[in-house]
This record gives C-alpha cells, sequence and structure tokens, in this order.
C-alpha cells in the first residue's frame, strides 16, 4: 500500500462505508428529538388553561406552541403592555 506522497503517484485514500451507520445514528438522534419535543410540548399544555388549550390543539411541535403563545401574549405596544 503506496501512499503516493514522494512518488507522485495517486495518494490511497480509504473509502468510508458511511451508509451503513449513518441511517440509523440519524434515526436514533431524530427520535430522541421528537422524545424531548413531545416532553416540552407536554409541558406547554398542562401549563395553559383550558380556553387557550382549545383554540391552539393544532400545535404539533413545542417550537409551534411558543411561538403561538409569543404572538398571543406578547405585548407588541405600550398601550397592550400597560394592559396587561
Amino acid at each position: 500500500m503506496d501512499l503516493g506522497t514522494s512518488s507522485g503517484n495517486k495518494r490511497f485514500i480509504p473509502k468510508i462505508n458511511a451508509t451503513i451507520q449513518t441511517p440509523m445514528i440519524n434515526q436514533v438522534v431524530i427520535l430522541k428529538w421528537k422524545n424531548k419535543d413531545h416532553v416540552a410540548l407536554t409541558t406547554i399544555w398542562d401549563h395553559i388553561n383550558n380556553a387557550t388549550f382549545l383554540l391552539n390543539k393544532a400545535w404539533k411541535t413545542s417550537n409551534e406552541a411558543w411561538l403561538g403563545l409569543e404572538n398571543t401574549y406578547l405585548a407588541s405596544d405600550i398601550v397592550t403592555q400597560i394592559h396587561l
């Protein structure tokens, strides 16, 4: 096995078969992320009142829920800030 660094030949680059391991690793990472997202979404649902839940039960991810709550309750102007 000549690496070819001094003789001018092509360098030997071992091929790595990443297709065998990568999909399984990606699936594990995705499943862990989905589980954490579900836990976060459940926590949000547990801490909002029923009226808010009924209006926004179409949220599928914790990010959608968080952004929806921000849009609902985040004060955007001085009048709203004083009212809240």
